[in-house]
């Protein structure tokens, strides 16, 4: 099965709001979201669990200067990471040509959010 897409959320400007959409934790299948917008995304992720950690994984793409992003989400807490830039995190080919891959290492109350600024 392929990677769970995570809705983008445009920001409309500085005094403008917009909901940012939710998409729930899939650790069997991961995750993909568009970055076609320049490089601007940021990912939010949030961990509802009351004990334990999630680890999340940005790929870099190979045979760039980046490294994947790997970053502990400790209980109860809400990270960003970003921007990711589109030459360094967007895959330039193969099944998920044009996206970024997220890995999570378990899913259970995990929540993503993408928003482009």
């Amino acid at each position: 099965m392929g990677r769970t897409n995570v809705a983008i959320t445009v920001a409309p400007g500085f005094s403008a709001g917009a909901e940012v959409t939710e998409t729930s934790g899939d650790a069997g299948n991961d995750h993909k979201l568009a970055n076609a917008l320049g490089g601007h995304v940021v990912l939010f992720v949030e961990n509802n669990q009351v004990a334990a950690t999630v680890e999340v994984t940005v790929k870099a793409v190979a045979g760039t200067s980046a490294s994947d992003i790997v970053k502990t989400i400790p209980a109860t807490k809400t990270y960003c990471i970003g921007p990711l830039p589109a030459s360094l995190y967007t895959q330039p080919s193969g099944v998920d040509k044009d996206y970024v891959q997220v890995n999570l290492d378990v899913d259970t109350t995990v929540k993503l959010y993408a928003v482009c600024f």
